[in-house]
């Protein structure tokens, strides 16, 4: 009989990944902290931690697939590692409509499923709602400075 242990550790529907992005040191939201909330999130819905992904770098300027951080995600994302991707806000992963609309592909085509860990995002992320105030919120975030 197989370990029950290495089932679980082969089960990518039981991992999760966090990510976390800064532009600046500034920022109030640091990697550290973005990190343990996705760590609580994860705790909460019972996932366990695959690995955190950080990328230091503006949203406005660079593409997902630019960043360092980001691409390492994608290469442990296509290799089955986890199903469920957690960010604090979708900010975090994208500053642009376009990049968010080709992002959300990428993660549909991969079966990743969003979380947030920021308490103010908590709709189901399948529900036309989430969709409509992502589709807002990065186009907000796209006006931001």
């Amino acid at each position: 009989m197989k370990n029950s242990t290495n089932l679980i550790n082969k089960n990518p529907e039981r991992y999760a990944a966090i990510y976390a992005r800064v532009s600046s040191p500034k920022e109030n939201n640091s990697i550290n902290a973005q990190i343990a909330l996705g760590n609580e999130k994860a705790l909460e819905k019972n996932l366990l931690v695959y690995n955190s992904y950080t990328d230091r770098i503006s949203g406005l300027s660079t593409s997902p697939e630019e960043r360092s951080g980001f691409k390492k995600l994608l290469l442990d994302a296509k290799a089955g590692c986890f199903k469920t991707l957690i960010i604090y806000r979708l900010d975090r992963l994208v500053r642009n409509y376009e990049d968010w609309k080709q992002t959300e592909r990428l993660l549909d085509s991969l079966g990743i499923k969003l979380l947030f860990s920021d308490s103010s995002q908590q709709l189901p992320i399948d529900s036309p709602q989430s969709e409509f105030l992502n589709n807002i919120t990065v186009m907000l975030a796209e006006l931001e400075p």
